[in-house]
């Protein structure tokens, strides 16, 4: 937080960002407390965005309700359909083979990285720099164009089944899965160039909204919140789920 913010003046003004709104990337109302152009308070307000997933969960069979977790999170959707089929195997002591085990994890991890290079080059775009987005949205197309080949969709997946995947993969996506690999591994230094050793970016990030570890013990921040905390957690490697 800056000086401003912790010791803000007299003039300071109430501003509703949202519910809907042009800089926000889903509906979220947030009403602020303004001194100028920092932020000195900051109420979320929630609600806007939930949609009736129980609800609906109430009228539908375990099968039937598949579809539905593809759409708690469209940009990372197999997450939510390997949250929800683990939760009924394990509880209907259902046995997943190791081969299907393995195609859950290849595939929920290339579309948790697509998820990130979203969130990445938005991220960059709102503080101001164009080019990171062009470059991920091309990296991020290449995994969709793989998890399409073999899921049918390129957003609201619901490739997991009870028991395992609904459709195998074959060579050709092995073999699409290791280029990109080696692709991601090349672009990383360009995108350290772009961003991490952009002066102008990091002025406008460096020790602004940071959560210290003692905040993410509290609130059991995961994932990474908690490792630009400084904090080693991973919960697939400390909790692991496969």
């Amino acid at each position: 937080m800056s000086a401003t913010a912790q010791n803000p003046s007299n003039e300071t003004f109430v501003l509703n960002l949202g519910p809907q709104h042009p800089a926000t990337h889903g509906v979220l109302r947030v009403k602020l407390v303004m001194d100028g152009e920092y932020i000195v308070e900051a109420e979320p307000v929630l609600g806007y965005i939930h949609r009736m997933h129980e609800k609906m969960g109430e009228n539908r069979t375990w099968a039937q309700f598949l579809p539905n977790t593809g759409r708690m999170d469209y940009l990372h959707a197999l997450a939510y359909n390997h949250n929800y089929v683990s939760v009924v195997e394990r509880a209907a002591g259902i046995e997943v083979p190791e081969r299907a085990e393995y195609i859950r994890v290849i595939t929920a991890e290339l579309n948790r990285i697509s998820s990130h290079l979203l969130w990445f080059g938005a991220f960059v775009l709102d503080l101001g720099g164009f080019s990171p987005l062009l470059y991920a949205f091309d990296d991020r197309e290449q995994i969709l164009d793989l998890l399409e080949s073999v899921t049918g969709s390129r957003l609201t997946y619901c490739y997991f089944r009870f028991g395992g995947v609904y459709n195998d993969i074959d060579e050709d996506f092995v073999a699409g899965a290791r280029a990109f690999i080696t692709r991601m591994r090349e672009r990383m230094p360009m995108y350290h160039a772009l961003v991490t050793k952009n002066i102008i970016l990091m002025k406008r990030l460096k020790d602004i909204g940071f959560v210290p570890q003692e905040m993410c013990r509290k609130y059991g921040a995961t994932g990474p919140v908690a490792r630009g905390a400084g904090l080693n957690f991973d919960v697939r490697r400390h909790e692991p789920y496969s």
